[in-house]
């Protein structure tokens, strides 16, 4: 299992060196091989996230592509290894316990139940938790890193997931300019025609695009389904002529490709469920949080003994339990003092799931997630992601 490394080798200290470069400030160290002098002379710094796209991917299936070999470096992701703590590190520069946003799932205790953080949802009625008492800024409580930049900042998202509650608060919708796409062929366009109409501004510019389809096929496909291949083919030959095209029309620009995190295939005979064990269901509180890499369980007081033996006895074999005050003494989630909020969202024990083994819940009239990849651990193929640079 791979601790993420937040003193100089992670996801978090490369947004230090842009946040220097920015002309902001981080409590984390810049990334040990890429510091912010390696931007002074850029004008432009364009960060693009391809969700999804670990290091060992690429080091497997595309070792000969122009993209890996301009890899400057190998990182960590963050603790869990996952879009929604990963993303939230993007947009504020900051770990998972400074930002408390620590997965899909999490529980919100001032609401009382558990969330889809990302889309900003009720778990378990799918409904909007932003309504004219319930606000996305007082729940989350966090500072956007677009705040703290000099110059302009520009983002790129899916149509489908801009605009909602959780980007109008990690985003700062004031202080940049966000932009929607509907394909692939329009991500890039986008990027390229914004790049060109600043290109003669005294401003510096960040811009920070962001592609999710190549996880959402390795979730549905499996990493190794030649469809997955197939669309990371199609992603590659875009990026090639996209870097060729913003060599002629702005030099200055400084390129860096990254993930979130990578991804692992889990065959069905190692996807596990919590129905299945309803000794174990029996000492719980909640629901499960978290993610099926690293479910989060929250105990009845008078239950936990019960519940320790019984992962010792019968499911020690997928995964090692942490008690979640632990995990934050070791600094799994970051090195700082957490935000008040962080605690009470990872529950009173994290179940770090060995080799490809998931854990799953299921609230009423949900389906079993049968995802074939899967994320939110601690192996190589998750916590590995690349920087490339152009």
């Amino acid at each position: 299992m791979i601790k993420p490394n937040y003193e100089n080798q992670s996801i978090v200290n490369l947004m230090s060196t842009i946040l220097t470069h920015m002309g902001g400030h981080s409590p984390y160290r810049e990334l040990e091989n890429f510091s912010s002098e390696k931007l002074t002379e850029a004008k432009n710094v364009l960060l693009l996230v391809v969700d999804g796209m670990g290091y060992n991917f690429l080091s497997k299936y595309f070792p000969k592509s122009f993209l890996f070999q301009n890899v400057k470096t190998k990182m960590t992701s963050i603790f869990p290894s996952t879009t929604a703590a990963a993303m939230t590190t993007f947009y504020t520069g900051l770990a998972p316990q400074d930002h408390a946003i620590p997965s899909w799932f999490t529980y919100l205790r001032e609401l009382g139940l558990i969330s889809t953080i990302l889309p900003f949802h009720n778990r378990a009625t799918g409904y909007s938790l932003q309504t004219k008492t319930v606000s996305a800024q007082n729940i989350l409580k966090i500072e956007s890193l677009f705040n703290q930049c000099d110059g302009n900042q520009f983002v790129f998202l899916p149509k489908e997931i801009a605009g909602n509650p959780y980007g109008n608060v990690v985003l700062s919708q004031t202080s940049q300019c966000s932009y929607k796409y509907g394909s692939l062929k329009s991500f890039f366009k986008t990027m390229l025609k914004v790049l060109k109409k600043n290109n003669k501004s005294q401003s510096s510019n960040f811009l920070l695009g962001y592609w999710p389809n190549f996880d959402s096929s390795c979730h549905s496909k499996g990493v190794a389904h030649p469809d997955t291949q197939n669309h990371f083919t199609l992603l590659l030959n875009h990026l090639e002529k996209f870097i060729h095209s913003i060599k002629q029309i702005s030099p200055q620009t400084k390129i860096l490709i990254t993930a979130d995190h990578g991804l692992i295939d889990t065959p069905p005979e190692r996807m596990l469920f919590l129905e299945d064990h309803p000794e174990l269901y029996k000492c719980l509180t909640l629901p499960l949080s978290g993610e099926p890499r690293a479910p989060f369980f929250y105990v009845r007081p008078a239950k936990v003994a019960q519940f320790e033996a019984y992962i010792q006895k019968n499911l020690s074999f997928a995964g090692d339990l942490k008690k979640g005050e632990d995990l934050i003494a070791a600094n799994y989630f970051g090195l700082f003092p957490s935000h008040p909020k962080f605690e009470e969202r990872i529950g009173d024990y994290v179940f770090l799931m060995r080799d490809n083994y998931i854990f799953n819940d299921r609230l009423e009239g949900e389906e079993r997630n049968l995802h074939i990849g899967n994320h939110g651990g601690l192996s190589e193929d998750e916590m590995f992601v690349p920087l490339i640079v152009f």
